[in-house]
């Protein structure tokens, strides 16, 4: 993995910028920062949004917020009301929002048709190097990684509890539907 940049690149700060003027502002009484982190992942450009509180408590526990199909980072982020960030705030944890490959995941569903299945995206690669980031750059506790994801994002989540248990400590999921045994 190469390491993420603290500087956004043109190209995310242009998107950022173009971002719907019906967005809402995070609350005035959010202390923590926001970080906009990119890297090449398995041959592939990768972003992730970072919300660190103020408060960071030594050794944080980890929280992924996956978005679902047709999101990203910041939709996440600012649909779920910004509650993870004032959560993040109150307990000393880091928010970690992620954008999939063609506003997507790979997941566990054999028949999911989007675009980062068709391009065989490794997002659990995407997934292991930022928990191996933050462990390495906020001393975050790789004994207390979770992961939350709406619809595909909570796909992602199944996915991951399946297939690598041994990365997180618990997943919650909404609107997401288990996947066939078949």
């Amino acid at each position: 993995m190469k390491s993420f940049s603290a500087t956004a690149s043109i190209a995310a700060l242009a998107a950022l910028a173009a971002a719907p003027a019906a967005a809402l502002e995070p609350p005035k009484e959010l202390t923590g920062t926001i970080e906009h982190k990119f890297g090449t992942i398995a041959g592939r450009e990768r972003h992730y949004i970072v919300y660190v509180p103020r408060n960071l408590q030594p050794n944080p526990p980890l929280l992924f917020a996956f978005h679902g199909g047709g999101g990203d980072g910041p939709i996440m982020r600012e649909g779920t009301g910004f509650e993870f960030d004032t959560l993040a705030d109150a307990q000393g944890f880091i928010v970690i929002y992620p954008y999939g490959i063609g506003q997507s995941w790979t997941t566990c569903r054999k028949g999911a048709v989007n675009k980062a299945t068709q391009m065989r995206v490794d997002d659990l690669a995407f997934i292991e190097a930022m928990i191996a980031y933050e462990v390495q750059e906020r001393h975050a506790d790789r004994s207390r990684v979770y992961a939350t994801g709406h619809s595909n994002g909570g796909q992602l989540a199944f996915r991951l509890a399946l297939e690598r248990p041994q990365l997180f400590a618990g997943i919650a999921t909404t609107s997401a539907s288990l996947p066939p045994s078949t």
